[in-house]
């Protein structure tokens, strides 16, 4: 039988999000680290839910390459971890250039190798942002005109896997793109 995923300090409460394995995994102490990615709140959702830290990474600062991309404007991966300290040594690690990825190049330009553990982190407490209304920033517009169009550049890409059958990477990409239309 197939159930949710659980939140492992209260089994009734979401764990809300679409990284939550990654984020229950570390919170039930299955693993030290994980990592989630986000276009719109699946890592810092799911971290805040089950008290975890969480850290959405600006986009070209971490590689995307291998993620099934829903807005490449706004997904990225992240470190989810049990201390503040832990996120920012992972994602100190993960941080950097990569040429299967167009975003890090640019980024690369901007980032010193040591930035992260020299500066440390800034928290903001009780901010207050009132410029934003729901969806008044039109984001679920942008998303769907973007989802079909990042979605068929990465299924394009794929090669098939070792063990897969000939063929198969195409008629999955043509079933998707039936439901797309």
């Amino acid at each position: 039988m197939l159930t949710n995923t659980q939140n492992p300090y209260l089994l009734s409460a979401t764990p809300c999000g679409s990284s939550s394995g990654s984020a229950i995994s570390v919170a039930a102490n299955m693993v030290a680290v994980s990592l989630g990615t986000e276009t719109d709140g699946s890592i810092l959702y799911p971290s805040s839910a089950n008290s975890l830290v969480g850290i959405k990474p600006t986009v070209g600062l971490t590689s995307r390459d291998g993620v099934i991309p829903i807005s490449p404007r706004q997904d990225t991966v992240g470190p989810i971890c049990r201390t503040v300290a832990d996120a920012v040594y992972v994602l100190d690690a993960i941080v950097g250039f990569d040429h299967n990825d167009k975003a890090t190049r640019e980024a690369s330009k901007y980032i010193p190798s040591w930035w992260l553990r020299q500066q440390g982190a800034v928290l903001l407490d009780n901010l207050k942002i009132d410029s934003i209304d729901g969806d008044a920033s039109g984001e679920t517009l942008a998303l769907a005109a973007e989802f079909k169009q990042a979605l068929n550049a990465y299924l394009k890409g794929l090669v098939a896997s070792p063990g897969s059958v000939p063929g198969r990477c195409y008629r999955i990409q043509q079933e998707i793109l039936k439901i797309g239309n």
